[in-house]
């Protein structure tokens, strides 16, 4: 092995042993996990998949996975932290077949790919929470391995097997997170691309290419009906938030939103941790990040395959959703940093004119601040008594962990505590 390559696997072996370090948490708990957590103790006991007695915007698939933990009486968190070390090493790894069959041959690219990922603060600080995002990287990165592979083959035995296995991967990530649904224009794509779909094509009469387009179509119909309930949920939350404000503000705050979340992601900093100047800088940061993934995206253009579709569909659904929350971007961070070195590296092949030194700066600075996060994550892990004051004071369930786990040094309300929160971590110990 050359010495470059034992350099990047040295440094993945070590990033993938703090992130394993993380199992050892206590409990960390956000709005969304608690919601999660909730609806799979109302699945254990039977009482369907609801939050407070009401339908949550999510999809089944990873309550349905928490309430087995409880009924086998293993739902503790380094189990729930050990599915997700799965999830996140089994996405990287399908993430490696999709970056190897679409472009790049060297592997020192996909091990730098995954080395900024895991650096990434969304990946690190999300990793340690009980959410969905995690589960659906790993479960779209399968599926998208799986189309890539079944695009390239001929029809046959083995062409249908990974056919199905794509299928049964796509409903899966639908079962997990809603945008899933992103994954529709990569299925249409790797079916309308594939050389005997193209040949046969070319013979069809007007009636059977009608028959084949509509057949797609019900199909799509048929997906988008079976999430009816969960896109109900998620559309009264769409009306209710953009509810009083006109169009043109609407649209507007969603492109403000999305570029300061890519702005977060590309200087590797939350907006909380910022100072007040920083925050006007971060959506110029973020659009020309965003230039940089669209210029990636049109280099594509001639191997435009179903990765390149997803991202484009993922894309088209950000845009369209009036919350912030940089998490959102987690599955495809890899992919966006994909797009990212494509563009750089076409422009030092074409130009010679790109400041090395100052992307090499820049990557510096970003994983030394990956490293931080990284450190301040562990430190947290390992605090035991220090854990509240190291994470609780930062949480926005602070007298709720100190009447729990406590007790705190700073007096706290009583009648903040959160009695479900508190139910929560006594269930999820």
């Amino acid at each position: 092995m050359p010495r470059a390559d034992r350099i990047y696997a040295a440094i993945l072996a070590f990033l993938a042993v703090c992130y394993l370090a993380q199992i050892f948490t206590p409990l960390r708990l956000n709005d969304d996990a608690v919601t999660l957590l909730s609806e799979a103790e109302s699945v254990a006991h039977n009482n369907g998949f609801l939050f407070n007695g009401q339908n949550t915007l999510y999809p089944p698939g990873y309550p349905a996975l928490l309430a087995s933990l409880l009924r086998m009486g293993v739902a503790h968190p380094w189990v729930i932290l050990t599915l997700n070390a799965i999830f996140l090493f089994l996405g990287l790894f399908a993430l490696r077949y999709v970056l190897t069959l679409t472009f790049f041959q060297d592997q020192r690219y996909v091990l730098k790919i995954y080395a900024l990922s895991l650096l990434s603060f969304v990946f690190i600080i999300f990793f340690t929470l009980p959410l969905t995002d995690v589960p659906f990287f790993c479960v779209a990165m399968c599926c998208l391995a799986s189309m890539e592979h079944t695009v390239r083959l001929r029809v046959g035995g083995r062409f249908w097997r990974w056919l199905l296995a794509a299928c049964i991967l796509f409903l899966g990530s639908i079962a997990v997170r809603r945008v899933g649904l992103a994954l529709i224009p990569a299925f249409l794509w790797m079916v309308i691309s594939h050389p005997t779909f193209k040949t046969h094509l070319k013979g069809w009469s007007l009636r059977r290419a009608i028959f084949a387009i509509g057949s797609l179509a019900f199909l799509v119909i048929v997906v988008i009906g079976w999430t009816a309930k969960n896109l109900n949920v998620s559309l009264r939350d769409f009306r209710s938030t953009v509810h009083g404000h006109t169009l043109a503000y609407t649209a507007s705050s969603i492109i403000e939103y999305r570029l300061s979340e890519l702005g977060q992601i590309t200087a590797n900093v939350p907006l909380r941790v910022l100072p007040e100047f920083a925050k006007h800088v971060l959506p110029w940061v973020g659009a020309l990040s965003l230039t940089t993934v669209i210029v990636g995206l049109f280099l594509k253009r001639k191997t435009f395959g179903p990765t390149d579709a997803f991202v484009v569909g993922y894309l088209a659904i950000m845009f369209a959703w009036p919350l912030s929350n940089p998490r959102l971007w987690l599955p495809i961070i890899p992919l966006l940093i994909f797009y990212c070195t494509l563009t750089i590296a076409h422009i030092v092949a074409r130009h010679h004119r790109v400041p090395v030194k100052l992307v090499a700066i820049y990557l510096t600075v970003y994983t030394v601040t990956g490293l931080e996060w990284l450190a301040s994550s562990t430190m947290i892990t390992f605090s035991r008594s220090a854990f509240l004051t190291m994470y609780v004071p930062q949480n926005e369930y602070a007298p709720t962990y100190c009447a729990v786990l406590g007790p705190c040094e700073d007096s706290f309300d009583p009648n903040a505590v959160d009695q479900n929160v508190a139910h929560l971590l006594r269930l999820y110990k």
